[in-house]
């Protein structure tokens, strides 16, 4: 305390707020720096569903009703929409031409969209003079052909993936050391004392 009186004055100044702009959503708004602002995503238009949020970071980017803890900055955040996946679908591959072995399995099931491992011979196949080279979506070959480790991307329904094979039989070869002159064959000694 000085030698005199004294007057002391507390000052405040406005809390800084920011904006906070939510497209597709509800709780667009100015809110200061820490504060937990709910927003939720608008209701999809027919034939969509909700996907995700995208823009500033929020609590749970994969639901429609979430928070987001306010930055010290302007922020957007968006309600994305999609169509919904459907399925699931199966696929099944067939030996077609094969004298022996199965085709591979595939337990799984998938969606629109989703992407597909295509494995190799894993069952053996065998079509006796040929050898196999891969699958196609149709039993000619005419369809989207796959091979060992491609991927397919799942469509609207299950899937047959058939077996193909090479189109011409294996040629064989023989080799043969030539046969020597007879001029240059050893011959045999004859008479007595041979």
């Amino acid at each position: 305390m000085p030698a005199a009186n004294t007057t002391v004055t507390a000052d405040y100044a406005a809390i800084p707020t920011y904006a906070l702009t939510v497209v597709n959503g509800s709780n667009s708004g100015s809110y200061a720096a820490g504060t937990v602002v709910a927003i939720t995503a608008n209701a999809a238009l027919p034939g969509l569903v909700f996907s995700s949020w995208s823009g500033a970071a929020v609590a749970s980017a994969s639901s429609p009703t979430t928070t987001l803890t306010m930055p010290a900055a302007n922020a957007t955040v968006t309600a994305n929409y999609s169509a919904p996946l459907s399925g699931p679908y199966t696929v099944t591959y067939s030996g077609m031409g094969s004298a022996a072995g199965v085709g591979p399995s595939d337990p799984n099931r998938y969606v629109t969209g989703q992407a597909v491992l295509v494995p190799g011979n894993t069952g053996y196949l065998f079509n006796p003079g040929h050898s196999f080279v891969g699958w196609n979506t149709v039993a000619d070959g005419s369809g989207a052909s796959y091979g060992p480790g491609a991927t397919l991307a799942m469509g609207n329904s299950n899937v047959t993936l058939y077996a193909q094979w090479n189109t011409q039989d294996w040629p064989v070869s023989v080799w043969a050391a030539p046969a020597k002159p007879l001029s240059s064959r050893p011959i045999a000694p004859s008479g007595p004392g041979a």
